[in-house]
């Protein structure tokens, strides 16, 4: 019995790369975080979250210059095309462009010729934006590509890894919604 435990043990500096390697591979991303920062994943979260907005804004600007965009305009033409009609306000939060920079953008799109403001219906002081037909074509071309720069971010996912991923990052953003 003795003889057989000393057959199967390998000593740990013997094994191979290729094990060590998934052995890192299986550590989940809190572990690895933690042995590098202590305890404190709060510290590094935010850095996270940070290097992947660049990283995803970087690569999307890439693209849609292409089409003469920059990333606040898709935003705005995404969210527009998602729920057309939106005031100011509405569109400030749901692109997550602070109100007097969103207005530039807005003001650029309708020189442009990609959006138009109008009275609301039920209160003409209510200024809404609305998508012009040029906004609704420029958003079908883009589209594609924006699609794809999504897939090529969760390549490698599951199905059911990237519902989860979702879940957990509209609770981190309820969360951070929240007033203490």
């Amino acid at each position: 019995m003795a003889a057989r435990a000393k057959r199967g043990a390998r000593p740990a500096r013997a094994r191979s790369r290729p094990q060590a390697r998934k052995k890192q591979a299986a550590k989940s991303f809190s572990e690895r975080v933690r042995s590098r920062v202590g305890r404190d994943v709060s510290r590094v979260l935010p850095d996270v979250i940070n290097h992947i907005t660049r990283q995803i804004n970087e690569r999307t600007l890439d693209d849609l210059r292409r089409f003469g965009m920059t990333v606040p305009r898709w935003t705005v033409l995404s969210q527009l095309a998602l729920r057309d009609g939106r005031n100011i306000g509405e569109l400030s939060r749901a692109t997550v462009i602070k109100q007097s920079s969103l207005t530039r953008v807005v003001d650029q799109m309708e020189r442009d010729g990609l959006v138009e403001r109008r009275a609301a219906e039920q209160d003409n002081r209510i200024v809404e934006v609305w998508l012009t037909r040029s906004g609704r074509e420029t958003y079908d071309r883009v589209v594609p590509m924006a699609l794809q720069r999504a897939h090529q971010a969760l390549a490698g996912f599951r199905a059911n890894e990237v519902e989860q991923l979702q879940a957990l990052l509209q609770r981190l953003l309820q969360n951070l919604r929240r007033r203490s």
